[in-house]
Formats: structure tokens, C-alpha cells, sequence
């Protein structure tokens, strides 16, 4: 049973200011990280160490707990990929194993479910978006950045796919799903690859983008701008004429919103 105090704990200020019992419960697998603070001090080894028995893989614990060690940087987000690959690699069915991440409490494992996806070099781009879908609309805001980042690759080597599928999520009802949308695909995203095709020619991606130019969530809005800011560095002209048409068409302060936040680096 986890304390009060502690399901209930404020997101520290810094890596200093964890609460030495949180941090146990986070190591443990049994609670979620409150904020990027408490991810960068949780102990990886320790985390498989805990939660690889109760998914059925303990025998592969050792192993990778040698490879994290090991590792020149073990606090990145290259971990989650790490591990994800090595489930990829040494289980006969990953894809089982991914069933059972799926529950976990803790949110850095539920992440590693979101790498077996998108590094799994058997499933389709189709199948993949709709396994991936769940972790895009997890509860919790690193599990929904581990979905994107896992699917980067796959959108970027099957882009016009992914972005047929991306439009139709753009309509969905759930504002993490159509940030999902946005979010995976901007040219130049955080902690990702540029999409080269999309830095040179964002207009193919008007699709996911015109359905949330008034998004009513501000989630949704700020990755719309930050997608546009991004195209925007290569691409002025098109950004300024969209935002000008976007304007036009729908007067309204969600879109002014939107516009400010995408003109921002061309003011």
C-alpha cells in the first residue's frame, strides 16, 4: 500500500527535492512519475529488476541491467529504446509481453510497450497506429511522448500512410489523440529526428493540420503552433499564408492563438 503522502506528492522543483520515499515507490514500478524530475533520478536497472518478474521475463533481467550499466547515458530516453529492443530481441513473442507493459503502473514501463510497437520491424504501419493508440491517450503526459517518439521512425520511412491515418485522428474526439497527430509529425520535433520531407514540403501534412487550427484544447493548440513555428524556419512564405487564410476563415481567439504561437520565431 502506497502512503497518502505519497500518491498525493507535489512534482519537485528539481532532481534534489524527490522525496527519498517517493523515489523507492518510483523504483519499484508501483507509482508515476510526477514530472521529467523524478524520471531523471529513477534507477533503470532497479526498475527492470522489479518490473520484468511481473511480466514474465525475469530470466532477461540480468542482462540488460548489465547493458543499462554500461550505457554512457543512462538517464536518456535512449533507455526506453534500449530496453524496448532487447524485449524485441530475446522474447519469442514481444508482442504478449507489450500486452502485459500495458497495465503496469509505473509510466516508464508502460513506455517500454510503445518502443516494442514502433521498433517492431513485423507490423505494419496500420497495425501500428492502432496498437499505439492506447499509450497516445494514456493518462499520463511521458507515456503520451513515448508513443510519439516510438512511432517516429515509422512515420518518417512510410510518411504519406501515416499521414492519411494522422488526418482521420486529427477528427477524433480525444484532444490526446489529435495531439498525438500533430505532435509526431512536426518537421523538426523535440528529441526526434527531423522529418526531412515535411521540412521541405509541410503542406503535405495539411490535412492533420487544418482540422485543429481552432482546437478547443490548449494541449492541442500549442503543438499546432510549435508545428507550424518548426515549418516555418524553412518554409516562411507557406506558414504566413496559412496563418493569414487561418485567420480569415476563422476569427476566433483559438486560432489567433495558434497563429501567435506559430509566427513567433518570424516576427
Amino acid at each position: 500500500m502506497v502512503p497518502e503522502n505519497i500518491l498525493n506528492r507535489k512534482g519537485p522543483r528539481n532532481r534534489k527535492d524527490v522525496l527519498p520515499q517517493a523515489l523507492v515507490y518510483l523504483n519499484k514500478g508501483i507509482i508515476e512519475t510526477k514530472n521529467l524530475s523524478e524520471w531523471l533520478v529513477v534507477d533503470f536497472g532497479i526498475l527492470v529488476s522489479n518490473v520484468f518478474p511481473s511480466i514474465g521475463v525475469e530470466h532477461l533481467s540480468s542482462g540488460l541491467i548489465k547493458l543499462i550499466k554500461e550505457h554512457p547515458d543512462p538517464k536518456t530516453t535512449k533507455i526506453g529504446k534500449l530496453i524496448g529492443e532487447y524485449l524485441i530481441d530475446n522474447t519469442s513473442n514481444p508482442l504478449e509481453v507489450e500486452k502485459k507493459l500495458r497495465d503496469v503502473p509505473s509510466d516508464l514501463a508502460r513506455g517500454w510497450g510503445c518502443k516494442i510497437i514502433g521498433w517492431h520491424k513485423e507490423l505494419p504501419t496500420s497495425q501500428k497506429f492502432e496498437m499505439i493508440e492506447r499509450y497516445a491517450k494514456d493518462s499520463h503526459f511521458g507515456v503520451r511522448e513515448e508513443a510519439w517518439l516510438a512511432m517516429r521512425n515509422e512515420i518518417s520511412d512510410n510518411l504519406d500512410e501515416s499521414i492519411e491515418i494522422l488526418s482521420r485522428w486529427s477528427l477524433s474526439e480525444c484532444a490526446n489523440k489529435r495531439r498525438f497527430a500533430s505532435e509526431s509529425t512536426r518537421p523538426r520535433g523535440v528529441w526526434a529526428k527531423y522529418l526531412k520531407e515535411l521540412v521541405t514540403e509541410p503542406w503535405r501534412a495539411i490535412g492533420i493540420l487544418e482540422p485543429l487550427k481552432a482546437d478547443e484544447s490548449k494541449y492541442v493548440r500549442d503543438s499546432v503552433g510549435n508545428w507550424l513555428n518548426d515549418a516555418g524556419k524553412s518554409q516562411a512564405v507557406w506558414v504566413r499564408d496559412l496563418c493569414k487564410k487561418w485567420q480569415a476563415e476563422s476569427k476566433c481567439k483559438e486560432t489567433d492563438y495558434v497563429v501567435s504561437r506559430a509566427l513567433r520565431s518570424l516576427r
